[in-house]
């Protein structure tokens, strides 16, 4: 009996229960078409604050090119440094050209040399010209060509150095040394000038020409001397 209740309860609850029915899609398919192609198609989004990885690398590629195109310290440059440059200098330039300089004041260094007690320089060259005297082209000149004397006797001759040192020396000398001899006098010195005589004396009394050679600075000269008897 409990066995017929249960049966007749499960047969009342199928009649009661609607069957399960798959609810339609929301695509409809046309007839024949290939249910995979008519997939809708998955759409793949990114972050908004996640940026495109090529994009970066785009970026990065950039900035390396540019660094390596620009001089070092362009970046950090003042927009005014990088837009002027050589520009800027020459501004600074015209503004020193453009500024008029102060005449000298010749009058007020003489004043001041003046006060000193020392004087100006142009005069002190010319002082010192002066002191010196006028220096030309050191020449050698002699009183006499030639020389005669008799046999026994002497004779003088002058020489003058003009454009020499003072220190110039004149210097005197015979190959006949034998028959002949030279004696230097005294020199004398000053403002480019010097002089100097010697005296030749005959010792051998012989007759004859015989030679004596001064050199100087300004050149040598050989004097003749003719020695006669009496």
């Amino acid at each position: 009996m409990a066995l017929g209740v249960a049966s007749g309860l499960w047969i009342n609850t199928g009649l009661a229960s609607p069957p399960f029915e798959e609810p339609p899609s929301s695509v409809q398919s046309p007839p024949g078409a290939d249910p995979a192609e008519q997939t809708p198609p998955v759409p793949t989004t990114q972050p908004r604050n996640q940026p495109d990885d090529s994009n970066a690398a785009s970026q990065e590629a950039a900035e390396a090119d540019s660094d390596v195109s620009s001089p070092a310290g362009a970046k950090n440059a003042h927009p005014d440094e990088a837009a002027g440059g050589v520009g800027g200098e020459r501004r600074a330039g015209g503004a020193d050209a453009e500024t008029p300089r102060a005449p000298r004041d010749e009058a007020a260094s003489v004043k001041a040399d003046g006060a000193s007690g020392r004087p100006p320089v142009g005069e002190a060259k010319m002082m010192v010209g002066r002191g010196r005297g006028k220096v030309g082209p050191c020449t050698l000149l002699t009183d006499a060509r030639a020389l005669t004397i008799r046999s026994g006797g002497s004779a003088t001759i002058t020489l003058r150095l003009n454009g020499a040192p003072d220190s110039a020396s004149i210097n005197a000398a015979t190959p006949n040394w034998s028959d002949i001899v030279v004696f230097a006098g005294a020199q004398t010195s000053g403002n480019g000038v010097s002089v100097r005589w010697y005296t030749i004396r005959s010792v051998s009394k012989r007759a004859g020409v015989y030679r004596v050679s001064f050199s100087t600075p300004c050149g040598s000269k050989t004097i003749p001397v003719t020695v006669t008897q009496p």
